[in-house]
């Protein structure tokens, strides 16, 4: 059967043609905006979070559809000795509704209030998967190109090591100092090792949230959209309170409760009407004829009526909407907590952006001043020093300063790194991950030989 190309199939085929493109090289360079989306296709707890939103649906359809009567058929046969015992049907058809009942609109208020949480939920749980994705996409690249930059550095560091002892050999320097070079090429490995280690996780990490499996999950750093211009500390907080689906989630989980306990209170003394309809066929097997007049006997029978039901008393019931009372006040207290906690998160992430921020300028201001004073030293190295009474550069002094340099740049991939990692806290917490996120799927496509 030939069918047409619609836009959401082509959307759906499109990151499986991504992995297609790159499944054929040996390892795989996925860009940002596919590893979201194909997280969030792949996520467990996007996928608990849906069943609970269908099981919150099916609630509501359960508290509305009692107003439907529902039938039932029933049938049996029995050997009766001496006095017949029930009716003698052969068969028999109910049909059973509500009609009225004064608490049943809470409830049905309570469980739409309940449905609405669940989609918060599920809102919530797709806003976390995203930022586990972005975090561990943005933290990938940076562990990468500081592996690059360590591997040049453990470099620097081992011909270091040889300088050292070359001139320990020649007796220009002492024993000890081989030992310290040997201490500090060890310690540049130590690192190195550190973060491969880290990269692994993070590539399997990556791995397990895409559903990508096989090969070398490789980043691309071009691909992760610049972060938007935050307003101030007082506006960011009352917009992560209204926009967070986590506290909009809990408000409507306490309006479910509030909605359970009036319903619980409205049934004692409040009366309950059913619709009752009933057809029996009825058999004169078990000798009915001569119990009852045989000539009132017949063999169908229907019966229909309203069943009135008034609970006047029942301390069970009354146990029970206390029950219900206490659970409307603790989901209450708890949604005021949470937001109370989302502002103060807020405020926290706002000043970590300021100082990450902070951190990110002064590495990169010391690596940009060792990298000129590497340059310098190299270029003296190469031609000598146009100042008399400068010392001649010797090769450890520009190993060592070599190995400085490339420590440094490291550490201003951390510091900017750390700066991600607090800019997309903030996002999260203010509701613009998701919107920030989508602007990586109009991004160019990065083309790379």
């Amino acid at each position: 059967m030939r069918g047409t190309w619609t836009a959401r199939s082509i959307r759906l085929l499109l990151p499986l043609a991504c992995i297609v493109a790159g499944g054929s090289q040996a390892n795989a360079q996925i860009s940002f905006g596919t590893t979201v989306d194909l997280a969030l296709r792949n996520s467990e707890p996007v996928q608990i979070a849906l069943a609970d939103q269908a099981k919150a649906r099916a609630v509501v359809s359960e508290s509305k559809d009692i107003y439907i009567p529902s039938l039932t058929f029933a049938s049996g046969l029995a050997y009766t000795n001496g006095f017949p015992i029930g009716d003698p049907s052969v068969v028999r058809f109910a049909i059973q509704g509500l009609v009225a009942n004064f608490s049943q609109p809470n409830y049905i208020r309570a469980a739409a209030a309940g449905y609405r949480a669940a989609t918060f939920s599920l809102d919530d749980a797709r806003q976390q998967v995203i930022l586990d994705a972005s975090q561990s996409y943005a933290e990938l690249d940076a562990t990468n190109k500081q592996l690059a930059a360590m591997k040049q550095e453990e470099e620097s560091a081992q011909e270091f090591v040889r300088i050292t002892q070359d001139r320990v050999d020649s007796g220009v320097q002492a024993q000890l100092d081989t030992k310290k070079a040997q201490l500090r090429a060890a310690q540049v490995r130590l690192k190195r090792l550190d973060l491969a280690a880290r990269a692994d996780v993070l590539q399997q990490h990556l791995s397990a949230l895409t559903g990508i499996h096989g090969a070398g999950f490789i980043t691309d750093g071009a691909t992760i959209p610049a972060f938007p211009t935050a307003p101030p500390a007082d506006a960011l907080q009352q917009q992560a309170v209204d926009s967070s689906a986590a506290v909009k989630s809990a408000y409507e989980l306490a309006k479910s409760r509030q909605f359970q306990a009036k319903g619980d209170h409205k049934i004692e003394w409040h009366p309950e009407v059913d619709l009752v309809v009933q057809y029996g066929y009825f058999s004169n097997i078990n000798n009915y004829s001569a119990y009852y007049n045989p000539g009132s006997f017949r063999p169908s029978n229907a019966a229909v009526g309203v069943q009135i039901t008034v609970p006047i008393f029942s301390m069970p019931l009354r146990a029970k909407a206390r029950e219900s009372d206490a659970d409307a006040v603790k989901a209450t207290h708890q949604a005021n907590l949470a937001a109370s906690q989302v502002s103060e998160h807020v405020l926290q992430l706002v000043r970590s952006v300021e100082q990450t921020d902070a951190a990110a300028e002064v590495a990169r201001l010391q690596h940009e001043i060792s990298s000129a004073d590497l340059d310098a030293l190299q270029l003296r190295a190469n031609h000598g020093s146009s100042a008399p009474g400068d010392a001649v550069v010797t090769p450890n002094e520009t190993a060592g300063a070599q190995i400085e340099e490339r420590g440094l740049y490291v550490d201003y991939l951390t510091a900017e790194w750390q700066h991600t990692r607090a800019e997309l806290g903030l996002m999260r917490a203010i509701g613009t991950l998701g919107d920030w996120a989508k602007t990586a799927l109009t991004l160019p496509v990065a083309t790379h030989p």
